[in-house]
């Protein structure tokens, strides 16, 4: 029917989504994903005595326009 149709591909879309934002750790070298990377960057920061480097600052841009571009995913997924 039309509405399983329209729940396998929304189905399909939300795999698509978690696959960006949590690491497979099925695999012998898995990438970090979306959450790994800004746990990294929390850890990083939370540990330094210091104020952090325009690094840092860069790093967390760079995740939060990858953030911005998954959440534009899920938005169209739950209209």
């Amino acid at each position: 029917s039309r509405s399983a149709k329209k729940a396998g591909k929304a189905d399909r879309l939300l795999q698509v989504v978690q696959s960006k934002l949590v690491t497979n750790n099925e695999i012998r070298y898995p990438t970090p994903m979306l959450l790994d990377q800004i746990s990294y960057l929390y850890a990083m920061l939370n540990r330094a005595d210091q104020k952090p480097g325009k690094d840092a600052y860069e790093r967390f841009t760079e995740l939060s326009k990858l953030f911005a571009g998954i959440d534009a995913e899920l938005e169209e997924i739950l209209k």
